[in-house]
């Protein structure tokens, strides 16, 4: 069973990574400007940052359901 906490950074990070996704598959074969390449570097850290608290929080409480 996992805490609440844990259910809404496991949202966090799904819902991050498919806008991480979704975002690079629009571009797929498009030439990419510098605003592109920032946004994508913006989801990027938005995963990370997000992945890394979801993990934390695993952790720290030891919600032991499994990924």
């Amino acid at each position: 069973m996992q805490c609440d906490s844990s259910e809404q950074l496991q949202r966090e990070y799904g819902e991050s990574t498919v806008a991480l996704g979704s975002y690079t598959k629009c571009l797929d074969g498009k030439a990419k400007t510098s605003e592109h390449h920032e946004e994508l570097a913006r989801l990027e850290r938005l995963v990370d940052v997000s992945r890394q608290a979801f993990l934390q929080h695993k952790e720290q409480h030891r919600c032991r359901r499994e990924y």
